[in-house]
């Protein structure tokens, strides 16, 4: 480690210990409460800030890199603005991985932290696959680049270890006690396993809901096209043990739209595409919760890189209408 100009105390504290935000609700929400883990409140502005700070850090402790390694991730966005970060105050270059979809925000965002942007375009992504398509390119460049490294936020075990560490106990001591519900949106299920087993090993009661999308492969068969970046997968992720999961909602992107506009109306919270999904996801649930619950929602990211799709009018017009 000594290879690497780090000041540990002040930029580990940058990350984590995010806000718990009682939330209003409404009137078919009455009989519960509800609090939000505001992940935006990290220096990138996502819960991704987490794992890829625990990854890059696992990873120079173990001295599984050195200051002349090129970190390379696939990413759809947060992952990659988090790891770019990282990575320019550990003075290590970074290759992102990224595909056609990637809004303009996050490509930017990417380029003002120095990473270097490989995309993967449309014809690549095979069976609408763009996880697997940006997953090859990775591997291509570890074959064609010797000082290579790839954390794989996919199958690392600090993408789940940095929530266990963090969020939950985070959670946890701001209430006071284990929440009855915790609802997490999931894609890698990073975030998920990560509190679902810290709960479990506190013998905790708290019911863990997963929030997914409709298109996504994660807790059904049928695989289709998302619209929300970082949400979902093409199928059950390396990360998932659903014996850990108590039960799950699947929402649509519509719903995803309309439940960020109403977070904005309702609560004055710009948040991102996934926080949506999973206020979407319990007024769904609604009817399974029990009067005086405690029920905690894991938002990962702000709206500020969504204006130009889900709070931009002309985008989101097809979304509005209710199904």
């Amino acid at each position: 480690m000594s290879c690497f100009r780090i000041s540990h105390s002040a930029f580990l504290k940058m990350v984590g210990d995010t806000p718990l935000l009682k939330l209003n609700g409404t009137r078919e929400t009455s009989h519960f409460s509800m609090y939000a883990k505001l992940e935006s409140c990290n220096p990138t502005g996502s819960a991704k800030d987490r794992p890829a700070l625990g990854m890059v850090f696992d990873a120079i402790r173990s001295k599984a890199i050195s200051k002349h390694t090129i970190i390379v991730e696939s990413t759809s966005g947060n992952m990659g603005i988090a790891l770019a970060h990282v990575c320019a105050r550990f003075d290590l270059r970074f290759h992102a991985v990224v595909d056609w979809r990637t809004p303009d925000i996050a490509l930017e965002l990417l380029e003002a932290y120095g990473a270097e942007i490989d995309v993967v375009q449309r014809y690549e992504c095979r069976e609408n696959d763009h996880v697997r398509a940006r997953i090859r390119r990775v591997q291509e460049l570890l074959r064609s680049e010797p000082c290579a490294y790839w954390p794989n936020q996919y199958g690392n075990p600090w993408n789940p270890k940095s929530h266990y560490i963090g969020t939950m106990p985070e959670i946890t001591r701001s209430l006071g006690a284990a929440p009855d519900y915790l609802f997490v949106p999931v894609s890698t299920c990073g975030t998920i396993m990560g509190c679902a087993t810290w709960l479990r090993d506190h013998g905790c009661h708290t019911r863990v809901i997963a929030v997914d999308v409709i298109g996504s492969g994660i807790f059904a068969p049928s695989v289709g096209t998302r619209s929300i970046p970082g949400m979902g997968a093409s199928g059950p992720p390396e990360l998932l043990n659903s014996a850990f999961v108590d039960d799950f909602v699947r929402v649509t992107d519509n719903e995803c739209v309309i439940s960020c506009r109403e977070l904005l109306d309702n609560e004055g919270l710009l948040m991102g595409g996934s926080s949506g999904a999973v206020m979407a996801a319990i007024h769904k649930h609604r009817a399974k919760i029990a009067s005086g619950s405690r029920c905690v929602l894991i938002f990962p990211d702000a709206g500020d890189r969504y204006l130009k799709t889900i709070f931009d009018d002309e985008w989101a017009a097809g979304f509005l209408r209710r199904p």
